[in-house]
């Protein structure tokens, strides 16, 4: 039957029980002027009526083996049909849309509506919404994070021919600058950049020469190298005769 038609009929089957025996189960149905769930009670004479009361919450009940009566929820779909809900143990199983090969959904109202949180390792030590524009590209904070200082690999001291500066860890950084100066404006002679990725096997990568302007007290240089999977970084004077006097030099990067 659609529509309740009959309110006289009593339960005939099954064993009859005093109403302290039965599970209470509270029945509501939709007031469509309100638009909120009101309780159906029957009076006296048995007939049906309406009280004002809505839905409330009640108390939380642990299921043990059958003593929970079993309700059977469904969800509306897009058609306007219903489905019943599926679970997979204690969770609720729900359908994610499988994006097509296509292309962008052109609407929003084609997506289900999934938040995605990212988590702040930093500040909140909480999860946080990721925000897009209205592009759709995510709102990303550029935190560059500097590494190295000036004259890290030599500084203020004399390199003679031939020899090598010290080694500096470059590993946290994946592209960098070296900066040289010397005061040895009369030489004409390079400075090799050696890398290693293990800091004792060390291999020319980069010759550059300094250069002095008429005048000019010093000789400077700057280059640029892409240092991914390097660990460490040196230089070298080449000369065969010069020593390279108040040299310095430094590697700065950034991740």
């Amino acid at each position: 039957m659609s529509a309740i038609d009959r309110l006289n009929n009593k339960i005939i089957k099954g064993k009859k029980h005093s109403y302290q025996e039965l599970q209470h189960t509270s029945l509501y149905a939709h007031n469509t002027t309100s638009n909120e769930f009101k309780s159906l009670l029957v009076n006296d004479a048995e007939s049906l009526v309406v009280s004002d009361s809505n839905i409330s919450k009640g108390q939380d009940v642990k299921g043990v083996g059958e003593g929970l009566q079993q309700v059977l929820i469904y969800g509306r779909k897009p058609d306007g049909t219903l489905q019943p809900l599926e679970s997979s143990g204690d969770r609720l199983l729900v359908d994610v849309l499988e994006l097509s090969h296509s292309g962008p959904i052109s609407t929003s109202t084609a997506l289900s509506s999934v938040q995605v949180c990212g988590y702040d390792h930093d500040n909140t030590s909480r999860f946080k919404t990721l925000r897009v524009n209205t592009d759709g590209k995510l709102h990303t904070l550029n935190n560059t994070n500097n590494a190295g200082s000036f004259g890290n690999i030599i500084n203020n001291a004399s390199l003679t021919a031939g020899s090598f500066s010290s080694s500096v860890d470059v590993s946290n950084m994946n592209k960098a600058y070296i900066l040289y100066e010397d005061s040895s404006v009369a030489s004409m002679d390079p400075v090799d950049i050696q890398i290693s990725c293990d800091n004792t096997n060390f291999y020319q990568v980069l010759n550059f020469q300094p250069f002095a302007g008429f005048g000019a007290l010093i000789r400077e240089s700057t280059a640029y190298l892409d240092l991914n999977g390097i660990t460490h970084l040196r230089i070298r004077n080449v000369s065969p005769a010069d020593t390279y006097a108040n040299v310095k030099a430094s590697v700065v990067g950034s991740a």
